[in-house]
């Protein structure tokens, strides 16, 4: 494709500069820019006119479940910035949770030697079958025959009951949706371990996402005879919502209820928020798949098959604390 840097900045709606600093690996503009434009690139066919990467760069296909959440925007910074390390540029693909557009995207990546590796936080479950270049997953379920980095939850699940449960919390909710039946299942596996009861009615899969998912599930278990004392949400964006639908009932943690949520955000660290959350030690998590696939990508014969498990842990902020039916006798 004949275009000048110039014009190709104008399509993507960037200054010159910028452009021109993403491809010359310049440090000062933020990772996750230069990861949108070097894709861009990538996609409009003209990356490697552009690409001042060192001699023999390479280039690694990254399929996300979506771009549009916190988590998967600092997983797309983090895997941008540890891969430029290693002379590599990521390429960024969404699969909208949808498998077989996992496998479409991998089949795509794979052929024609259009990326040296992949690494797969989407739906693909065998992917090896379709690809001719080395893969990594990020999830527990994927390819028995493949490498796999994925995080653990249960032990920060865990964490987090045990923190409710010797604060006097026996009412427990958990908020979630769609595709985060794993850690609801977590959640359960986790009141079993401590000896406490799981009410079904505190246990919402929300048919809503994100903050609106939180917001409507707070206030279902708001509205009903007996509340909750605590509260962990599948992810902090859900705590968030569920904390602002509390706020709007006059409620506030942890004076009248507690809550936590999980990923680690860099919102939940927020001075204004200072959520309780489960770290899933994601920037351990990506350094991990990019190590482990750059050793495959330069040794293809290596026959070592390494899954590895993140352990998860709970950060302790102002969100957590005493169950107030019972510090706040009326």
């Amino acid at each position: 494709m004949n275009i000048t840097l110039r014009k190709f900045a104008g399509l993507i709606g960037y200054s010159p500069a910028t452009v021109s600093k993403a491809f010359s690996g310049a440090t000062d503009i933020k990772p996750e820019t230069r990861s949108k434009i070097l894709t861009l690139a990538e996609e409009m066919g003209v990356l490697e006119c552009f690409y001042k990467s060192p001699k023999n760069h390479k280039t690694v296909a990254v399929i996300l479940p979506e771009f549009n959440s916190g988590l998967y925007v600092n997983i797309m910074s983090l895997l941008s910035d540890y891969l430029f390390r290693k002379s590599a540029v990521a390429v960024f693909s969404e699969d909208g949770f949808s498998e077989e557009r996992c496998e479409k995207l991998i089949k795509y990546y794979s052929s024609d030697k259009i990326s040296d590796g992949i690494i797969i936080f989407g739906s693909a479950r065998s992917a090896k079958k379709y690809s001719s270049v080395p893969i990594m997953y990020s999830s527990a379920k994927s390819d028995p025959f493949a490498d796999s980095v994925y995080p653990e939850f249960f032990t920060g699940i865990c964490e987090v009951i045990f923190n409710f449960k010797i604060s006097g919390h026996k009412k427990i909710a958990f908020i979630g949706e769609k595709n985060t039946v794993s850690k609801e299942k977590n959640f359960r596996k986790a009141m079993k371990y401590y000896n406490l009861p799981v009410t079904e009615d505190y246990v919402i899969r929300s048919d809503l996402r994100h903050e609106a998912a939180g917001y409507k599930s707070m206030k279902k278990l708001l509205s009903l005879p007996e509340r909750p004392t605590a509260i962990l949400a599948a992810y902090d964006d859900i705590a968030i919502g569920a904390m602002r639908c509390a706020k709007a009932e006059g409620l506030s943690a942890p004076q009248d209820y507690s809550i936590a949520g999980m990923d680690n955000s860099d919102i939940a660290a927020n001075d204004s928020i200072m959520l309780s959350s489960v770290d899933n030690h994601i920037d351990v998590m990506c350094r991990l798949l990019v190590d482990r696939l750059m050793q495959k990508t330069d040794n293809p014969s290596m026959c070592v098959i390494q899954k590895t498990e993140v352990k998860s842990s709970l950060v302790l902020r102002k969100t957590m604390g005493p169950n107030p039916e019972t510090s706040n006798p009326q």
